[in-house]
């Protein structure tokens, strides 16, 4: 009898031992066991799309007067929508363009999935000379799309209602539009010189371009992409910014050392406004009251009150090359960056005291703010990541590495749509 129960007190022991051991086994599978598949895919599209793209010279058109031709023009010009064209093998001829006069292009996008479950702002960062544009998610601060724009593109800005990228693209010579969900281009708009400086009003309806020669802005109908205006300015115009009204557009001209004043409502200039050496970069008061202009080549920041329109403060000793210059949405501080100095400068914007001096990347250029929190992006231009700093606490918290020569950063915030 006692044999019987020492067993059966054995069984029991050898039971829980082997009980123990499968769910031992069982928590380690669980643990060391295989990692489940990423949710995140990435694939690789090719798409065949229509630009104008010119190669050594030789120009390939469409018209509605012409066939498909090639042409090795000696002289073009372009007068809203009509090009007149003298070349090497062929007469004098005048073809008049349609939105289908281009040549067919090809670009390659890398595209993954957490784009299209995006719930966090997302910020589209373009790149001077990798020519492309990295999508930055500003909630884990990684790189999860790119793709190819054309050559050499500066600015950027977003549609505020629709979920459409407006892109310059200096090298290839005209403003690009994307649509930011399917990553097509759904318009190109030429601009026969360089643009630049891109600002929208505040509705959406109208996108003004800066075209460095011969020295105009150029205002286009966001609806059908068709310009609209032809405005001369100073010599070299550079950035714009629209004030909160669509009441007027500021441009800096650098080399006239002049901002030109433009009223939205009749596309002309009201006004030329005098500043320093070198005006480039250029911002608005929130409330539409104040401009601040920086002046890269005498090292100075201009304060102009926008009703007089007269200049009524200069920061003096901003060195190194202040080449932009942003106002945070709250109006408390001015944010400078020195282009040869990689170095942000924070400013009290009541006071214009200093209050820090930030060290960033190589050439500093575009500042952004992140939508809901107090953190600043600054695009380094002679590098390849992006500086991140905490606007609350004036300090550099982290980079975000992207392409070569990022320069325009726009963010898109997916609750707006």
């Amino acid at each position: 009898m006692e044999n019987i129960t020492v067993s059966n007190k054995l069984d029991k022991v050898r039971i829980g031992l082997v009980v123990s051991v499968i769910f031992l086994l069982f928590v380690l599978v669980w643990i060391w066991g295989p990692t489940p598949e990423s949710s995140i895919e990435t694939e690789t599209i090719t798409k065949t799309e229509i630009m104008i793209q010119t190669v050594f010279g030789t120009t390939t058109i469409t018209s509605t007067n012409s066939p498909i031709m090639t042409i090795t023009p000696t002289s073009t010009t372009t007068v809203f929508g009509t090009t007149t064209i003298t070349s090497t093998n062929s007469p004098i001829m005048t073809i008049t363009l349609t939105s289908t006069t281009t040549a067919t292009i090809t670009r390659t996008i890398t595209v993954n999935t957490v784009v299209d479950k995006r719930v966090e702002p997302i910020a589209f960062v373009v790149h001077q000379r990798s020519n492309d544009i990295y999508i930055v998610d500003l909630e884990t601060d990684e790189v999860v799309s790119t793709f190819n724009i054309g050559d050499n593109p500066h600015e950027v800005v977003l549609h505020p209602t629709r979920p459409l990228l407006y892109v310059s693209v200096a090298g290839s010579r005209m403003v690009s539009v994307v649509d930011i969900d399917s990553f097509d281009t759904v318009a190109m708009m030429p601009t026969d010189y360089y643009p630049h400086g891109l600002a929208l009003t505040q509705d959406g309806n109208y996108l003004y371009v800066t075209v460095d020669h011969p020295q105009q802005v150029w205002v286009f109908n966001t609806e059908d992409n068709t310009r609209i205006a032809v405005i001369p300015v100073g010599i070299a115009p550079h950035m714009i910014v629209v004030d909160s009204t669509d009441t007027f557009a500021y441009v800096t001209n650098t080399i006239s050392d002049t901002v030109s004043v433009i009223d939205i409502s009749s596309n002309t200039v009201v006004d030329t406004i005098d500043v320093d050496e070198g005006p480039e970069g250029v911002a608005v008061s929130p409330d539409g009251k104040i401009l601040y202009v920086a002046n890269q080549d005498s090292g100075t920041i201009s304060i102009i009150d926008t009703d007089t329109r007269q200049i009524i403060d200069t920061i003096d000793g901003v060195d190194g090359k202040p080449i932009r210059v942003a106002v945070t949405p709250d109006q408390r501080l001015i944010l400078v960056t020195h282009f040869n100095d990689d170095k942000v400068t924070v400013l009290n914007a009541t006071t214009t005291e200093v209050l820090a001096s930030l060290q960033v990347g190589p050439r500093p250029i575009m500042i952004a703010f992140h939508p809901s929190e107090n953190i600043v992006y600054v695009s380094n231009l002679g590098s390849n990541y992006i500086s991140i700093i905490d606007i609350e606490n004036l300090k550099v918290t982290g980079t975000i590495e992207v392409g070569d020569g990022p320069d325009g950063i726009a963010i898109f915030l997916p609750e707006r749509n």
